[in-house]
């Protein structure tokens, strides 16, 4: 792979990450309007900023071979990504096991891009089976 594979793939993590911010800020704000009056919209548009960050989230955080997603750059710039981790002392262990195939994989598989038939009408037990 290019360096510009890699650039343009840190490049677009950035910005999704940023995406689910933008989103995490908007319902910050929403719920307080929504506790005041429970317009549909409110709910709706509400609904549709989480769905968004967590297709964002879910991007970046994807582990399959064939992505540019935060794996893809921390396997070709460990040892930098690795400082940058003990000098901010971010707790990497979260990270790596909200991107188990388990947790944030186990909900875009079984709920949020596809209807897995076991969880086709309960899909809060898939996120039962995760915490």
């Amino acid at each position: 792979m290019t360096d510009d594979t890699l650039e343009n793939a840190v490049f677009r993590n950035l910005n999704e990450v940023g995406e689910a911010l933008y989103y995490l800020n908007a319902l910050v704000g929403m719920s307080k309007a929504k506790k005041e009056n429970n317009i549909l919209f409110l709910r709706l548009a509400s609904d549709a900023l989480k769905n968004d960050m967590m297709s964002h989230l879910m991007r970046v955080l994807d582990k399959t071979k064939s992505t540019g997603s935060f794996w893809y750059i921390y396997k070709r710039k460990k040892g930098a990504i690795t400082e940058i981790i003990k000098e901010h002392q971010i707790d990497f262990s979260l990270l790596e096991r909200l991107a188990d195939k388990h947790h944030i994989n186990h909900i875009r598989n079984k709920s949020h891009f596809h209807i897995d038939r076991n969880y086709a009408y309960s899909p809060f037990k898939v996120m039962q089976l995760i915490v």
